[in-house]
């Protein structure tokens, strides 16, 4: 009897195992079903964040065009200023996100002044005394930056453009820290490369002397020294080199890399000067084989 007993034990031990086996087998399955839907759903977060970075980049570039269009007498300044802001913001050890926000920002601090209504010679139209008072530009540029997805960090940046580190600025009158550090190094930058265009027989270092009898007034004091920095290393002999697409090319920039079609056909060689004719044939060459990439320049 006790043999017996003991036998439908071990039998019915067996049988346990073997349902919570099943049950284990079963789980498993359900775990493996819910590890794919998951990976799944991961591929198309991956895939739409693919998508929000490309619609943010070429919405950069767009407005960039935009700005360098209306502004033929500056161009380039706002990718020299984005080249300043970041090798400041570098050397101040800020996160990548801090510092994408900043170099678009740099991009696109004069958006507002674009923006603005113009006369029939493409400049912004002077206040009229007697109506109403006209947007400040950098307000002009945070109401539109705000208007798509992913820009309020960099309207946020533009809107302090004008604070001064004393508190004498605007629109908030903030002083020192109190200032978004990206406004600081993208205003900074900005009267720098201003300065430089607007002086063109001084050389870079006098030309840093007018930013640096600025600091502690209008600029932060580290910032300045840090452009100073970005001003006599080898970074600033490639500062005139900027990007733009085939239909901002003009007459009188020179190539700074190769040019090469969608196809991989080479259109142009580094150091070819743009004149009219070359234009004109890169122009109608785009129309047949189209160049995509992004062309890098220099204005001589």
């Amino acid at each position: 009897m006790e043999a017996k007993e003991y036998q439908k034990k071990i039998i019915g031990i067996g049988r346990g195992l073997q349902n919570e086996n099943k049950r284990l087998q079963a789980d498993l399955k359900e775990a493996s079903r819910k590890n794919l839907q998951l990976e799944a759903k991961n591929e198309q977060i991956e895939a739409l964040n693919e998508d929000l970075i490309r619609t943010f980049r070429a919405t950069v570039n767009m407005l960039t065009n935009i700005i360098e269009l209306h502004q033929a007498s500056h161009r380039g300044h706002p990718q020299r200023v984005e080249k300043m802001s970041d090798f400041v913001a570098q050397k101040l050890q800020m996160s990548p996100h801090q510092i994408q926000h900043i170099r678009t920002a740099a991009r696109l601090h004069e958006l507002g002044i674009v923006s603005q209504p113009a006369n029939g010679n493409g400049h912004a139209k002077k206040e009229n005394p007697s109506g109403p008072p006209r947007v400040h530009h950098t307000h002009l540029a945070e109401m539109l930056l705000r208007q798509f997805p992913g820009f309020d960090p960099t309207a946020q940046i533009i809107r302090h453009l004008y604070e001064n580190v004393d508190g004498s600025g605007i629109p908030e009158g903030l002083s020192g820290e109190m200032i978004p550090i990206g406004s600081r190094i993208v205003s900074a930058a900005s009267f720098y490369d201003h300065a430089r265009v607007s002086h063109p027989g001084e050389s870079p270092a006098a030309v840093m002397k007018l930013l640096e009898k600025e600091k502690g007034t209008r600029y932060d004091e580290e910032i300045v020294s840090l452009l100073g920095e970005f001003v006599h290393s080898s970074l600033f002999k490639d500062i005139d080199t900027i990007e733009c697409t085939v239909f901002t090319l003009q007459e009188g920039m020179q190539l700074a890399a190769d040019l090469y079609s969608r196809s991989g056909t080479s259109v142009l060689r580094k150091g070819a000067m743009i004149d009219k004719s070359t234009l004109s044939n890169v122009l109608r060459f785009n129309n047949l084989d189209p160049i995509v990439s992004t062309i890098k320049v220099r204005k001589v």
